[in-house]
């Protein structure tokens, strides 16, 4: 069983990357991989060791998604 330092040195820079190259944004990709690793912490026994890196990079994925669509609902409204 891998213990969660373990997974993310193994992980976390393939991650990140991955998040930099969707976001384009430094800022941005450490919150992505910070949360991509809680994610996949809590939910670590559903998971099959075998795809470990494709399941991160899917999870990574969909936050940034997410984070576009929180984005994308926002309107600027004028003063009047």
């Amino acid at each position: 069983m891998l213990r969660f330092e373990e997974l993310y040195v193994a992980y976390s820079p393939d991650v990140y990357r991955f998040a930099n190259w969707l976001s384009g944004n430094s800022k941005d990709a450490e919150d992505i991989t910070s949360e991509t690793f809680v994610r996949a912490w809590v939910n670590f026994n559903t998971i099959r060791t075998e795809t470990l890196k494709a399941y991160l990079f899917t999870i990574a994925r969909n936050i940034y998604l997410e984070s576009l669509r929180k984005n994308r609902d926002h309107v600027v409204l004028d003063e009047t």
